[in-house]
């Protein structure tokens, strides 16, 4: 996403492990034991810097579809009153729109439905003579569907989900609704991790402390 996007994740990534040092040494002043701080911190600097980067995907994925629903929904209205050199003009478009639509927990890269409408877009861009319109409206249609109900999900918690891409089972988060995925990865991510945390940041008072730094982290680039 740019050579601008790369430095700034690189800044984050740097200022997100330094911070981490300093927090590990805090706790460790505050009563945790100061390996238990040491190993916490090495784990979780490593989740929180793969949670930011999954949620810039995921804004940027939800902005691509935001920018599709607005396409389709000029394309199609009018669709068989305009010229096919027109319509392959916005397909076009909309394929670039498409190729970087992808994330774990929007429009999946193995989602085989969305694979086979791709695909019929891209090649209409470039063929479409207005010979098949109504197989192509069927298409933007149901795509305009998948878009307008994805848009509308609740975003995962994203410590949770790259804990679980990290040591999880990463096709388990494929054909299940979206709801429970939320569900499960952030089940996966208390049990295999933040509850052990949480009760050391409780017992040296600081956990109020570590949740505003990670809500900063997360906060620094803005939603969709």
């Amino acid at each position: 996403m740019g050579l601008f996007n790369q430095s700034t994740e690189k800044k984050r990534e740097k200022e997100i492990r330094r911070e981490a040092k300093e927090i590990s040494k805090e706790l460790a002043a505050l009563g945790m034991d100061k390996r238990v701080a040491k190993e916490y911190l090495e784990v979780f600097q490593e989740l929180l810097i793969d949670a930011c980067l999954q949620k810039d995907c995921y804004v940027y994925s939800k902005q691509q579809m935001a920018e599709c629903r607005l396409l389709i929904d000029t394309l199609l209205p009018d669709i068989a009153k305009k010229e096919a050199n027109e319509v392959c003009s916005q397909l076009k478009q909309l394929v670039v729109l498409l190729q970087d639509i992808y994330h774990e927990c929007t429009i999946r890269r193995d989602d085989l439905d969305f694979a086979s409408t791709y695909a019929y877009i891209k090649k209409s861009a470039q063929e479409y003579d207005g010979s098949d319109r109504l197989m192509l409206q069927s298409e933007l249609e149901n795509l305009l569907h998948v878009v307008e109900e994805t848009l509308e999900w609740e975003a995962p918690d994203f410590c949770a989900l790259a804990c679980f891409c990290k040591y999880g089972n990463r096709s388990d988060l494929a054909e299940i609704e979206n709801r429970q995925r939320n569900d499960m990865i952030l089940r996966f991510y208390r049990e295999q991790f933040w509850d052990g945390f949480e009760k050391e940041l409780e017992g040296c008072g600081e956990k109020e402390h570590v949740t505003g730094w990670i809500k900063e982290k997360l906060e620094q680039r803005e939603d969709v």
